[in-house]
């Protein structure tokens, strides 16, 4: 995943790749999708304005990630969080593609960027949230070890104020009873 997401970098191939997928995603009958695109701002705006073109309802998600992954797909919390503030302003009125906070996952997000994303998804109470929560057993255990002032994986966002009603929870194969009591409960939707 990581060396492909890099060509994203260039905006002449994320622009190619984009036109191909939303031409994908309708050529499969799909109209409405939320979609993560990359950390690069330029290509995820170029993805905003080709899923636009093309007609679809989309939310579409700037990846934020600041450590634990390729160098040239990291950017530092506070540029991250201040582009993609930026990105949901210049898109807010659009009726059909909007912007959404996609923290890419715990491990790869520093207490900073979580805490900052929580406090955007707080200013901009109308965004969809993606994040990917307890895939494979080891992503469970490596959460709890960078985090390890949480009781679990699912306190992380919550306690960053990245769970709500509009928060869309990728994989959630291995979570606790605790978790998964808290996720179906009024609470977590605050």
């Amino acid at each position: 995943t990581f060396p492909t997401e890099a060509k994203y970098s260039k905006v002449a191939y994320a622009a190619a790749r984009w036109k191909e997928f939303c031409e994908g995603l309708l050529k499969c009958g799909t109209t409405n999708a939320a979609i993560y695109a990359t950390s690069h701002t330029a290509a995820t705006y170029k993805l905003l304005e080709t899923a636009n073109k093309a007609g679809l309802r989309a939310h579409v998600g700037k990846v934020l990630m600041d450590r634990h992954a390729p160098d040239n797909l990291l950017q530092p919390a506070d540029e991250a969080l201040d582009e993609l503030d930026g990105l949901i302003n210049k898109w807010k009125d659009n009726s059909r593609v909007k912007v959404s906070v996609a923290v890419r996952f715990a491990p790869t997000s520093t207490p900073e960027l979580l805490k900052g994303a929580g406090d955007l998804i707080r200013k901009h109470h109308n965004l969809l949230v993606q994040t990917h929560l307890g895939e494979t057993k080891e992503e469970v255990k490596w959460a709890q070890e960078l985090f390890p002032k949480y009781k679990n994986y699912t306190e992380i966002y919550a306690k960053n104020n990245i769970l709500n009603s509009k928060t869309v929870l990728g994989h959630c194969i291995y979570l606790t009873d605790a978790e998964i009591s808290f996720l179906t409960s009024e609470k977590s939707h605050l």
